[in-house]
């Protein structure tokens, strides 16, 4: 017994497989169609580009143009050109650079853009074979449904940071979240931050409630991750439902609420470990 409960045998299994491709393709579609309807209603509201946001450095017309760049890269990506995001720890000076670029901040212009990039990169996700591989950010290995789970996190994600400025309702769908958790949680060993995770062994236990469970391993700066089930040895466990813990990880909202509202609940022998989670791991 360990916490109270029955030591489980960890049964692994590749994370990749927790990604179906229809799923996949489908919130691709929702998620697009939802953050078009969105910049279109920024147009009709004549809302002003420079408007900032309350918690980010861009405005809303170099968030427009960000959303249209992040798609043209990716149909990139899918034809074999290089991600300019091979560092995590460099993100924010490499999207500095490429909306420098781009200096024309119509909202309008931007949104048709990004409207018919989503298209494009739809219609060639289509074409892909299963077993495609795609050389995603930061130099990963990627499905073309993770892939395409990626970039609808993307848009789902920016849909929540415009949503704080319209002030509009954004509730975002569990079992979307849970899908984004599956694509993205591959991605964490590349996206440590050196600095905090340094010196640092521990094991996290981080259940996805009506989800799965995943083990994350820190040994000094490095990250292992594996799926597997409930119970098995960890310094710290996490039961969290999904929007809140994607909302947490992707570094939106209160750090605090979604301990205060049950939304996330940390146990085990260190439970304090918990308060650093964030810390160690990068957004992407």
């Amino acid at each position: 017994m360990r916490d109270g409960k029955p030591v489980c045998k960890m049964r692994r299994r590749k994370i990749e497989y927790l990604v179906p491709r229809d799923q996949a393709n489908d919130l691709l579609e929702r998620t697009g169609s939802r953050l078009n309807g969105m910049l279109s209603a920024l147009v009709e509201r004549g809302v002003d580009p420079g408007t900032p946001f309350p918690h980010l450095e861009w405005t809303v017309g170099d968030l427009a143009v960000h959303l249209t760049q992040t798609i043209e890269h990716s149909e990139e990506l899918l034809e074999g050109t290089s991600s300019p995001f091979t560092d995590i720890q460099h993100i924010a000076s490499v999207n500095a650079e490429l909306l420098a670029q781009r200096p024309d901040r119509d909202i309008e212009r931007a949104r048709h853009q990004f409207s018919e990039a989503v298209r494009r990169l739809r219609e060639r996700f289509r074409e892909m074979p299963d077993d495609y591989q795609v050389t995603f950010y930061h130099g990963s290995k990627f499905t073309p449904a993770q892939a395409m789970v990626m970039m609808a996190s993307e848009m789902l994600l920016h849909g929540w940071d415009l949503a704080q400025v319209t002030r509009e309702e954004y509730e975002i769908d569990p079992a979307d979240a849970r899908l984004i958790l599956y694509a993205v949680t591959p991605l964490m060993p590349r996206m440590v931050d050196a600095e905090q995770a340094a010196g640092l062994t521990a094991t996290y236990e981080v259940r996805i409630r009506d989800g799965v469970t995943f083990r994350l391993h820190f040994a000094d700066g490095a990250l292992n991750v594996s799926h597997v089930e409930p119970g098995g040895v960890a310094d710290c466990r996490i039961s969290a439902e999904a929007p809140g813990f994607l909302l947490l990880g992707y570094g939106r909202g209160s750090q605090i609420a979604p301990l205060l509202t049950g939304k996330v609940l940390a146990w085990g022998r260190k439970p304090w470990l918990a308060a650093r989670f964030t810390s160690l791991v990068k957004n992407p």
